[in-house]
């Protein structure tokens, strides 16, 4: 099956493997975020003062609700989805 995708016909391989690349480049990014914070921002926070741990963690939660951050969960959620919905659909053929 062909696709006429962004200016140029593309195969139902192709916009899957392209979907399961963004994908697993997003899954890769999160994981390394989430990594960065329990292996290296929890074990500074412990080192603080109670006090100064509860109003740094209270700024890293305010500094996170970005568009960057939050748009990387639901994009990546997405392109997993999407991509598993192409390959289903191509299996069933």
């Amino acid at each position: 099956m062909r696709l006429f995708v962004g200016g140029c016909m593309a195969t139902l391989d192709d916009v899957f493997s392209a979907l399961t690349l963004c994908a697993a480049l997003g899954c890769g990014l999160m994981a390394g975020v989430f990594f960065a914070f329990s292996a290296f921002i929890m074990k500074a926070l412990t080192r603080l003062p109670p006090r100064d741990g509860i109003a740094a963690m209270q700024s890293m939660n305010v500094a996170v609700l970005n568009p960057w951050f939050l748009g990387a969960c639901p994009r990546n959620n997405l392109s997993g989805f999407s991509g598993h919905s192409c390959h289903t659909e191509d299996v069933r053929r």
